[in-house]
């Protein structure tokens, strides 16, 4: 089995790109249309699946800020499991970013 750092480093050599998109879903900066049609949980998803969907093949790696989707409760877990499931299937590598009080907006949420 291939460890999670020669996974990474071939594809930041595959993509020639060292970058990680940080998939945060702040509900108040998610356009307004999106959340009302699909409630919070569901907006959080779907706008994090539109990115990996632009950023895949680009970029190695994602980054969902977990404070956001559970903050959104049962439901937001199960988006973040679905976003994570997602990035997967797109070649990305997942990085779950879980810490806790490191800045006001992942504290808050």
């Amino acid at each position: 089995m291939i460890g999670f750092s020669d996974r990474l480093a071939a594809a930041v050599q595959q993509t020639g790109v060292g970058a990680c998109i940080g998939l945060d879903p702040h509900l108040d900066r998610l356009p307004g249309p999106l959340v009302d049609q699909y409630g919070p949980a569901e907006a959080a998803k779907q706008f994090c699946l539109g990115v990996i969907d632009v950023v895949a093949g680009h970029v190695p790696s994602v980054k969902p800020q977990v404070a956001f989707f559970e903050a959104l409760g049962a439901p937001g877990v199960a988006a973040l499991q679905e976003v994570v499931q997602a990035a997967r299937d797109a070649g990305l590598i997942v990085v779950l970013d879980a810490k806790r009080g490191d800045i006001g907006s992942t504290a808050r949420a």
